[in-house]
């Protein structure tokens, strides 16, 4: 397997797997908003609902446009386009730079998050909307994480194309 087919099949993995955990976590913020009613629920159920929406969104973006990005850059690479390798190798810049841009607001929202509930301890709603944020801040945090280092070896592989 080429380079490129294994970061881009690695983004679709990926995605597929947060899709399936998005679902699953809105499944458990519906069941938590419709059943268990009770505030601190509640407030899980909103962070839930509303960070694996965009989730599902981001991912199935990324799996619809990764195989036609996989064969953008093999034919580039085969006919030897240095401006469209190029391309793609600043692309990756950009996307790496935003993985660490993600990982720092990640953290920060954990941060806030863990003094949000020290300081509403006594208020459920915010309790659960803290909670879950943190939760899933965290789990945003690992799968940035991951990609940002698969992105790394396609960046690396793309810069050796390159002669950089």
């Amino acid at each position: 397997m080429s380079a490129i087919e294994k970061y881009f099949n690695g983004e679709i993995l990926q995605c597929s797997i947060g899709v399936a955990i998005s679902l699953v976590s809105i499944g458990v913020g519906i069941y938590f908003f419709f059943w268990l009613k009770q505030p601190y629920y509640k407030g899980l159920a909103y962070a839930f609902i509303l960070i694996s929406v965009l989730l599902t969104v981001v991912c199935t973006t990324v799996i619809l446009k990764s195989p036609k990005d996989a064969q953008r850059v093999t034919e580039s690479i085969a006919s030897n386009e240095h401006k469209k390798i190029q391309e793609e190798y600043l692309r990756m810049q950009n996307v790496l730079k935003s993985f660490k841009t993600l990982k720092i607001a990640e953290l920060i929202i954990v941060a806030v998050c863990a003094i949000l509930l020290m300081v509403f301890s006594n208020v459920p709603l915010v309790k659960g909307i803290a909670t879950g944020l943190i939760i899933q801040a965290l789990m945003l945090y690992a799968f940035d994480h991951i990609a940002m280092e698969r992105g790394k070896v396609y960046y690396n592989y793309l810069a050796d194309v390159l002669g950089k």
